[in-house]
């Protein structure tokens, strides 16, 4: 089985380009085989980066995976639209 920071690479040519493909090793699970085993998977993932996809009758449901290191940014103006209410008097003292 190879891990995920055991990558294969691979290149292709494209008119022009050289272009590298990274092929990524994902280990399919049960539902149950996760539950029982949910802290050995935990710990596969951080000590190899490991990327679990956990299966239901078959069907991909989740992924477990290590965390990305990029902070999460707040996506500005998320409140605002046609989806959002707020009363007028919301900001009132009580």
């Amino acid at each position: 089985m190879i891990t995920a920071k055991e990558a294969l690479f691979s290149f292709c040519s494209f008119p022009n380009k050289l272009v590298r493909l990274v092929y990524f090793s994902v280990r399919r699970i049960g539902i149950f085989e996760a539950k029982t085993r949910l802290s050995a998977i935990v710990a596969e993932i951080m000590s190899q980066g490991e990327i679990f996809q956990i299966t239901k009758h078959g069907r991909a449901v989740a992924e477990l995976r290590p965390p990305s290191n990029e902070p999460t940014k707040p996506q500005r103006g998320s409140a605002s639209g046609p989806g959002f209410w707020m009363a007028e008097d919301f900001d009132d003292p009580l």
